[in-house]
């Protein structure tokens, strides 16, 4: 079974480079189903394999980079399912579950990743993609802070490469200071705002 589905996906890849760009997204969609069932039979290694697969010929915008965080976090590779997850929110658009996945593992994790995830999103030039500006306050909470409550936020904006960035300063408990720069460009509001924003331009 493996081969096949081995091979299966290997004659998916190889019409990735020559499908219009709407048959490519349902390929790259039969690539993420047939990871899923394989993580859903136990088989995680394999659906590893099968979503970086995915990710190298599909790029992102699929949540393979997620995937292969759950895959790796069921064999208890939290550091590994960690990297994924920090990979899937620094390239639009980052779902909300991947980071809920990572908030789900961080007491988990060594304390080498736990402080090189509260340095995520410290470069305007790295940004963390949000998909709601409310998700940067539990990033603070969760990995800045370490799960204890923020205080003495200061919000600022700023333009950086033709994109708009929330920079928060944040200060925990204990007096660890450090700030994140957050794109904010896939919420809901601040795109319904654009394009009103937009249309009084016209």
């Amino acid at each position: 079974m493996p081969g096949s589905i081995t091979v299966w996906v290997v004659s998916i890849l190889m019409t990735l480079a020559v499908s219009s760009p709407s048959t490519l997204k349902d390929n790259c969609r039969k690539i993420v189903e047939q990871g899923s069932a394989l993580h859903e039979n136990g088989k995680y290694a394999a659906a590893v394999e099968i979503f970086k697969k995915g990710l190298k010929h599909c790029g992102d915008g699929f949540g393979f980079s997620n995937e292969i965080g759950l895959s790796l976090a069921a064999q208890k590779k939290y550091d590994g399912a960690a990297e994924a997850y920090i990979d899937e929110i620094l390239h639009p658009p980052a779902p909300a579950v991947a980071f809920g996945n990572l908030f789900a593992i961080f007491g988990k994790l060594s304390k080498k990743m736990q402080d090189k995830l509260a340095t995520t999103g410290s470069s305007a030039a790295k940004p963390i993609y949000v998909p709601t500006i409310g998700m940067e306050y539990d990033w603070l909470r969760h990995i800045s802070c370490r799960g204890k409550k923020t205080h003495n936020i200061r919000q600022s904006l700023m333009s950086y490469r033709g994109h708009q960035l929330d920079r928060q300063e944040y200060e925990c408990p204990g007096g660890n200071k450090g700030q994140v720069y957050f794109d904010f460009s896939a919420d809901p509001t601040e795109q319904a705002l654009q394009k009103e924003l937009q249309k009084m331009s016209h």
